[in-house]
């Protein structure tokens, strides 16, 4: 038997397991929210641990909550659990790095976004090439 930190399960594995699309799967990833090891060849491989992270994320997500709400839910529970000191060192020194944007952890609103002006849309005959 393998332990919950052991990386073991690939990514369509996961997507079986979580019901999340490969798409969601990587976004959480590139957010912080899971911290995947990965192969030479660079394929993504989860541990028990992060697949029961993904399917958290999944439910808090269709309760409405934010990513930002999500993220600090998901850092509560982390401290919260009680763990071995060898386990959640390890943990800890594994997601270090993967850590994508500090403000991902904080709780509180985020960050104001630039507004993305509109493309302009073309009448017939403008912009063509004929």
């Amino acid at each position: 038997m393998h332990s919950k930190d052991q990386p073991v399960y690939p990514m369509r594995v996961v997507r079986d397991l979580t019901g999340l699309t490969e798409r969601q799967i990587r976004y959480y990833d590139s957010q912080g929210l899971v911290c995947p090891r990965r192969t030479e060849g660079g394929q993504r491989l989860y541990s028990q641990y992060e697949v029961e992270k993904l399917a958290t994320v999944a439910r808090l997500i269709s309760r409405g909550l934010s990513l930002l709400e999500v993220a600090a839910r998901l850092q509560a529970l982390d401290q919260s659990t009680p763990r071995g000191k060898d386990e959640g060192d390890a943990r800890v020194r594994m997601m270090r790095p993967q850590v994508r944007s500090s403000y991902a952890y904080t709780v509180g609103p985020a960050p104001a976004e630039t507004p993305v002006s509109p493309r302009p849309r073309l009448r017939p005959g403008e912009g063509s090439t004929k």
